[in-house]
C-alpha cells in the first residue's frame, strides 16, 4: 500500500505505537512527508500514554521531528517522559490555561507532578489554579508538593493558606485538608487538639464553607483544631440542610451566649423554612425544649417575614407542620393566606388542621387565585356554607341585603345636600373642589357614621384595631381585599380613598365618593397616571383636603 502511494493515516500510526511495533512504525513514519505534521504529533501523544516508553518518545522528537504539544505533556505517563517533553518544548509558548490543564492532568501522580513543578517556565498563577484542581479531585500529592515549594519561594505561603484551606473545606477534600492542617499545625500525639498557625479569617471562612456544603468530616477536622463556631456558620449549616453538621456546630459552640443573641436563631429558622430543612428546624427548636410559644415567638425578628409564612410561600409541608405547633392564630392565618394565594392545597390542609373549627371568617383567605385551591370545599368551611344556605333559605341574607340597599339610598339625602352648589369637574384628571363650609363638614361626619351603620348591618359588629392613627398623617398606604376594609378605614381615619375614575359613574357609590372627596384616577393612559401623581402630591400638601388612602 505504501508502494502504491497511499500515505499512512493517523489511526494506523497511533495503533502501531500502542502495539509497540517499531518496524511498522518506522515504515509508516518514513512514508510521511518531511516536517512537523498532525500525524507525528498524534503518534507522540500515543507514545506518551505508555509508561517506560522514553526511548520511543525521544526517537519521535529528535529523529522524526514531532512537536512537544500540550496534549503530549498531559499524556506523560512517567517522570522521565515528562522531563524529555519539557526539554524539547522550549520553543513552545503555553498560556496559563494550558499550563493549568497540564498540571491538572497529573495532580494524582506525584512523580510526574514533581518533574513538571520544577520547571521555572510555569507561572505562579497557573500553579495556584492547578492546586485548586487538585483540591477538587482531593489529590493531596499536589498539596504536599506545593507546601514543599512554598519553602523554596516558588509560591507564597499566604496564597496557599487563603486559597487551598478554604477550597478544601468547601469541596470536602478531607485528604487535602488533612495535609494542610498537618503542615500548618503542631501535632501532638498525646493531645487531641491541634493548634493552628493559619490566619483566623481564613480559618473561619473554611468552617462556614464546609457548613454550607454539609461536609461534616471537614467540619470535624476544623473543630478538632480549635476553630471557633460563628453565628454565620450556624446559619450556613442550616441552609446546607445537614442536621449532623448543625448539631456538631451547636455542640462545639457556646450555647448560653448564642441564646442571649437570638438574631442568628431567627435567620437560621428563616433559612430552614425557605429551603425546607425540617430536620434543621427541629434542631433549632430543640434549643428550648419546653416548646412555649411565649419563649419562642415566631415573629419576623426584624427580618421581614415570619418563618411559618415563608414555609407556606415555598410550599414546604413538613416545615409548616412543625412550625405550626409554635404559632398563634394570627400567624397561622397569615400563612394560610400565603399558601392559598400561592396554590398549595396540602399546606393549607396542614394549617387548617391546627386552627379551631369552625374556622372564623377573619381567618379565611381572601385571594385564593389558583384553581387548585378550593378552600370553600374544605371541611373547615362547612359551617360557613351552612350559614349561607340557612340564612338564604330563611330570608335573613336577602333581608340584610335589602336593609343595606335601603340605608344606602337614605344616605343619598345628606350626600346630595352636602354637594349642593358644588359642580362635578368635567375632566377626571382635575381635583375635586374643596369642601370648607362647616355645615357641609357636619354632613360629611354624619355620612361617616352612616357608613359605620351599614358596616354593622353587613355583619361587622366589632373590629379589633391595633394601635391608633396619627392625626397628622396625610397619606395612608393600605392593602385592599374588598370594599369593606376601605369603608372601615374611611370611617376610622376620616380619610378618603383613591379610586378608578369609572367608579365615580356608578349610582350611589359615585355620589358617596364625591361627598367624601375621593380622588379619581384614570389608569388607562400615561397622562392620567401622571395627573394622578400630581393630584396626590397636591392633596397631601393641602390640609384643607382630608387624608388620602392609596
Amino acid at each position: 500500500m505504501l508502494d502504491n502511494g497511499i500515505e499512512p493515516d493517523r489511526w494506523s500510526v497511533e495503533e502501531s505505537v500502542r502495539l509497540q511495533d517499531d518496524g511498522v512504525l518506522a515504515l509508516l513514519l518514513d512514508a510521511l512527508s518531511e516536517g512537523p505534521n498532525d500525524i507525528l504529533d498524534a503518534a507522540l501523544v500515543a507514545a506518551c500514554y505508555a509508561p517506560f516508553n522514553a526511548r520511543r518518545v525521544t526517537c519521535l522528537l529528535r529523529e522524526h521531528g514531532a512537536r512537544a504539544t500540550p496534549a503530549a505533556l498531559e499524556a506523560a505517563a512517567d517522570s522521565t517522559i515528562a522531563a524529555i517533553l519539557l526539554d524539547n518544548s522550549c520553543s513552545l509558548d503555553l498560556s496559563v490555561s494550558q499550563w493549568v490543564a497540564v498540571l491538572g492532568a497529573h495532580v494524582a501522580e506525584p512523580a510526574v507532578l514533581e518533574t513538571l513543578w520544577s520547571s521555572v517556565r510555569i507561572p505562579a498563577r497557573a500553579r495556584t489554579q492547578a492546586l485548586e484542581v487538585a483540591v477538587a479531585q482531593d489529590a493531596p500529592s499536589a498539596i504536599v508538593k506545593a507546601v514543599e515549594n512554598a519553602r523554596k519561594s516558588i509560591l507564597r505561603r499566604d496564597d496557599i493558606e487563603s486559597t487551598l484551606l478554604v477550597q478544601s473545606a468547601q469541596c470536602g477534600a478531607t485528604r487535602c485538608l488533612y495535609y494542610l492542617l498537618r503542615d500548618y499545625a503542631t501535632i501532638s500525639i498525646s493531645l487531641p487538639k491541634i493548634r493552628l498557625k493559619v490566619i483566623p479569617d481564613t480559618y473561619v471562612d473554611a468552617l462556614e464553607r464546609a457548613a454550607l456544603n454539609a461536609h461534616h468530616t471537614a467540619i470535624d477536622m476544623l473543630l478538632n483544631n480549635g476553630c471557633v463556631v460563628t453565628e454565620t456558620a450556624l446559619v450556613a449549616a442550616t441552609l446546607g440542610g445537614s442536621e449532623t453538621c448543625l448539631q456538631r456546630l451547636l455542640f462545639s459552640a457556646d450555647i448560653k451566649e448564642l441564646k442571649d443573641r437570638s438574631e442568628w436563631w431567627h435567620q437560621s429558622l428563616l433559612c430552614a423554612a425557605y429551603a425546607g430543612r425540617v430536620s434543621c428546624a427541629r434542631v433549632l427548636l430543640s434549643l428550648w425544649p419546653d416548646k412555649a410559644a411565649e419563649r419562642i415567638p415566631l415573629t419576623d425578628g426584624g427580618l421581614g417575614a415570619a418563618p411559618l409564612s415563608v414555609a407556606a410561600w415555598r410550599g414546604h409541608v413538613g416545615v409548616v407542620e412543625l412550625l405550626g405547633e409554635y404559632c398563634n392564630w394570627k400567624q397561622k392565618a397569615n400563612a394560610l393566606e400565603v399558601a392559598a394565594y400561592m396554590g398549595y392545597p396540602r399546606v393549607c390542609e396542614k394549617i387548617l388542621e391546627t386552627l379551631p373549627q369552625p374556622l372564623p371568617g377573619w381567618a379565611l383567605p381572601r385571594k385564593a387565585k389558583h384553581e387548585g385551591i378550593a378552600l370553600w370545599l374544605q371541611d373547615c368551611t362547612k359551617y360557613e356554607k351552612l350559614k349561607i344556605i340557612v340564612f338564604t333559605l330563611t330570608g335573613v341574607a336577602p333581608l340584610r341585603l335589602v336593609i343595606i340597599l335601603a340605608l344606602g339610598v337614605l344616605g343619598m339625602i345628606p350626600a346630595k345636600l352636602a354637594l349642593l352648589g358644588i359642580s362635578r369637574p368635567d375632566d377626571v384628571r382635575d381635583l375635586q373642589p374643596r369642601i370648607t363650609a362647616w355645615w357641609r363638614k357636619a354632613l360629611i361626619h354624619f355620612m361617616l357614621l352612616w357608613v359605620r351603620i351599614i358596616l354593622f348591618v353587613a355583619g361587622f359588629y366589632w373590629v379589633n384595631v391595633e394601635g391608633s392613627p396619627d392625626r397628622r398623617t396625610r397619606v395612608y398606604v393600605s392593602t385592599h381585599h374588598s370594599i369593606w376594609d376601605t369603608l372601615y378605614l374611611m370611617y376610622y381615619t376620616g380619610a378618603c380613598e383613591a379610586a378608578k375614575s369609572e367608579v365615580f359613574d356608578l349610582p350611589l357609590v359615585g355620589t358617596y365618593l364625591r361627598v367624601l372627596s375621593a380622588l379619581p384616577i384614570d389608569r388607562r393612559s400615561d397622562i392620567g397616571r401622571e395627573a394622578a401623581r400630581r393630584n396626590m402630591k397636591e392633596r397631601a400638601l393641602d390640609e384643607r383636603y382630608p387624608p388620602l388612602i392609596v
